[in-house]
């Protein structure tokens, strides 16, 4: 049933999977070969750019896209969709059209300003697919394959629950967690319990980039969420949670909630902190 179909970004537990599907896509394709097809999704899972479908933990489906930079001869500064591919046997139930609509939705760095793909003139049926999310054809390549392009959505709005709101730091600028963790700070030991309340609140988004579910919801039902899930379990808690309290007065972490939680996941009841003055955060600010 298409129901009990799930979607989320891809971890590294799915790559072979993907390796899979995406050697039928372009079998046909000399230039495709294994080597080539398994550094290509090693970058885009590294990118962070590669959806699945799944039912029971099986991937069915994917989407898979690269980053073109400005020095590419077709496409330059675009989100080029370089596979998309389902099952034959979970096709004309709308994952195909869920994957594409989870790449339009997502955030990208603003270098890369629209998204291109090609495909074989011969597939006229993929031309409709793709106008009907609003690309647009522009042309064809030295090969004849067809050129459609369409621009990424500028200011997107994104939903943030109150409750995030609420309880945000408000900083003006956003931090570059490489100079957050330059900062001499001591590390010192806190009582889990007091960090406890971060879990009930909405700091996690989902993957159209709105700010809704809580680290409690992923911890109770972690085979949802598998990009969080791969994260927890690969949460270095060898290293201390950089904290600061936030505009209430209450002590929130500005890096480590996933080492957070695997920690009150295995029953831990200290924690080892990093509590960061106010007068030091301005030093975190990323470069413009």
């Amino acid at each position: 049933m298409s129901d009990d179909i799930i979607y989320s970004s891809a971890t590294s537990k799915d790559k072979n999977a993907i390796i899979k599907l995406h050697s039928l896509l372009y079998e046909d394709d000399d230039t495709k070969t294994k080597i080539k097809i398994a550094a290509e999704i090693d970058l885009a899972l590294k990118n962070k750019l590669v959806w699945v479908a799944k039912i029971h933990d099986e991937v069915i489906g994917y989407i898979l896209c690269q980053f073109f930079d400005k020095d590419r001869r077709y496409f330059p500064n675009s989100i080029f969709i370089d596979g998309l591919f389902v099952k034959k046997e979970h096709r004309k139930k709308g994952v195909g059209k869920t994957l594409i609509n989870m790449i339009l939705k997502n955030k990208y760095p603003n270098l890369y300003t629209y998204f291109s793909i090609t495909h074989d003139p011969a597939s006229t049926h993929l031309t409709t697919f793709y106008k009907s999310f609003g690309f647009v054809v522009k042309g064809v390549t030295n090969a004849g394959n067809i050129i459609l392009t369409k621009p990424k959505k500028e200011n997107q709005e994104t939903h943030v629950d109150p409750r995030h709101v609420e309880h945000a730091f408000d900083l003006p600028f956003w931090r570059d967690n490489t100079k957050l963790w330059a900062l001499k700070v001591p590390i010192e030991e806190m009582n889990i319990e007091e960090l406890l309340w971060i879990l009930d609140v909405p700091f996690w988004e989902d993957i159209q980039g709105n700010i809704v579910f809580t680290p409690k919801e992923v911890m109770n039902n972690l085979d949802h969420y598998p990009e969080h899930q791969d994260k927890i379990k690969k949460a270095d808690t060898s290293y201390p949670i950089d904290i600061m309290k936030n505009k209430k007065g209450k002590w929130l972490t500005l890096d480590g909630l996933h080492r957070l939680v695997r920690l009150v996941m295995e029953g831990k009841q200290t924690v080892r902190v990093r509590k960061v003055p106010p007068d030091l955060i301005h030093l975190t600010a990323r470069d413009e």
